[in-house]
């Protein structure tokens, strides 16, 4: 068997495995781990235009390895073992037996043979991971209220726990100073946190998934500088101009965002692939670029008039006070953003076997990014609008989940949306509390533990290519 047979042999064998796992689980039957081993066999002549009997002559549980020469099998066996340790590692296969034919000079015949491992001494399966889902959701939801609640409570001006929940429950009035700094001021501004982070965290994941890539972020890849540049150019040009009930501020922030994301995109495709080091090289070099032409503009305002002021502090990423028009605008957006990328999560699913296999699927690849990137660019918008350059939120938060959930991005969407949403606000109530009365931009304070994290992230990405 050539030496290219046997890569595609192994290869598609664990793709079709991995499509396998899906649709059990969709079928309800639990996952478990498992064993991989892969055999072949070859046969040439008349006999290579008949489809092999499977088991024919041979034990139920495979069949004979018949290369010509040692130099493939020794091939065979390099391939497989790292792929039985990716498969133990990052997915849980239920019991299957895939046949694989390819029909050339030869006919190269494939099993790959899934046994399970031990089960537990119980005698019962080991629990999936589907069913920590609805756990974890109701643990971020507690989690999220409780970090509302705190960051309500927040502030130079003392508000207490008693008497928000009195105001809520019972119907008793606060006072007019109170209600102002509560309604006109936290609320609003806890929940452009919310949407925000649920927005960068949910665009992230989408990015990562069509790059196929954990470095992959709106602020990274250059989604977010183009955001800004678009908002900025809303600010000093159209700063009161609305266009059915959007502000041109996000309408040009989520222009710039599908543009910038469209330009990285298309630099760093290479041969059909998109490799690390060229998305981080476009993404660096666009985002460079725009965000110091957002500078320009403001070196433009000589007075420092007011659009400067509201520039210089979204370039340095700072959570707004919104009124509750821009807020009930966002919603939507996010909605829309969230509904959109539920039908997306199986393709990424799809997309995550390779672009071949899943064109062989049926997956129409370009449509997909089409909609990924539009559907991510609003996200981006939104989180613009609301907070500036913020970055790493959309890098830190999907990567966190994948280590707890694994790479299903139907399971990874929800998590990731209330993920982000808790972390951008704890990282904003922290930012307004810290120096009080002063208040630290939230952009500043997320880069000191998301740059740290990003180089662990490109250092673990150096090593699994060099292994």
């Amino acid at each position: 068997m050539p030496a290219g047979a046997a890569h595609r042999l192994l290869r598609d064998c664990i793709q079709a495995l991995a499509l396998h796992r899906q649709s059990s689980r969709h079928a309800g039957e639990p996952p478990r781990r498992q064993r991989l081993s892969v055999v072949g066999c070859e046969r040439s002549g008349d006999d290579a235009a008949a489809q092999p009997q499977p088991g024919r002559g041979l034990p139920a549980s495979g069949c004979l390895l018949q290369l010509p020469g040692g130099a493939q099998r020794r091939l065979l066996r390099r391939r497989a073992e790292p792929a039985e340790r990716a498969l133990q590692r990052g997915l849980r296969l239920s019991v299957a037996s895939v046949h694989l034919s390819f029909r050339s000079k030869v006919l190269v015949w494939g099993r790959a043979l899934v046994t399970p491992l031990a089960e537990p001494k119980t005698g019962t399966a080991a629990p999936g991971r589907a069913g920590v889902r609805p756990a974890l959701l109701l643990l971020l939801g507690i989690a999220l209220v409780l970090a509302v609640l705190g960051s309500a409570l927040a502030g130079s001006v003392h508000i207490s726990l008693a008497e928000i929940l009195g105001a809520v429950f019972r119907g008793r009035p606060l006072s007019t100073v109170d209600r102002e700094i509560l309604v006109s001021i936290r609320l609003p501004r806890i929940f452009a946190a919310v949407i925000a982070g649920s927005a960068l965290s949910v665009s992230g994941l989408l990015f990562q998934g069509l790059f196929r890539n954990p470095l992959a972020d709106p602020y990274v890849i250059g989604s977010s500088g183009g955001a800004v540049l678009g908002a900025s150019v809303g600010i000093f040009l159209f700063p009161a101009v609305s266009v059915g009930g959007f502000s041109t501020i996000t309408l040009l922030a989520l222009a710039g965002s599908m543009t910038s994301i469209t330009v990285v995109y298309a630099i760093a495709r290479v041969n059909g692939r998109t490799p690390v080091v060229s998305l981080l090289l476009a993404g660096f070099a666009v985002s460079t670029m725009l965000s110091y032409s957002s500078y320009f503009l403001e070196a433009l305002d000589q007075d420092f008039g007011v659009g400067s002021r509201v520039l210089a502090s979204w370039l340095r990423g700072a959570i707004s006070t919104p009124t509750w028009t821009q807020l009930v605008i966002a919603v939507i957006l996010l909605a829309t953003g969230l509904a959109g990328s539920l039908p997306l999560a199986r393709r990424l699913n799809t997309l995550a076997l390779g672009e071949e296999y899943a064109s062989q699927l049926g997956l129409h690849i370009e449509t997909v990014r089409i909609l990924i990137i539009l559907i991510g660019s609003i996200l981006t918008a939104v989180a613009v609008s609301l907070g500036g350059l913020i970055s790493f939120v959309g890098l830190i938060v999907p990567h966190v989940a994948r280590l707890v959930l694994g790479p299903d991005h139907l399971r990874l969407l929800p998590v990731t949306a209330l993920g982000g949403a808790i972390f951008l606000l704890i990282a904003d109530t922290l930012a307004r509390t810290i120096l009080s009365p002063a208040e630290m931009p939230v952009g500043v304070l997320t880069a000191f533990v998301g740059g740290p994290f990003f180089l662990y992230l490109l250092r673990k990405t150096r090593q699994e290519l060099q292994a």
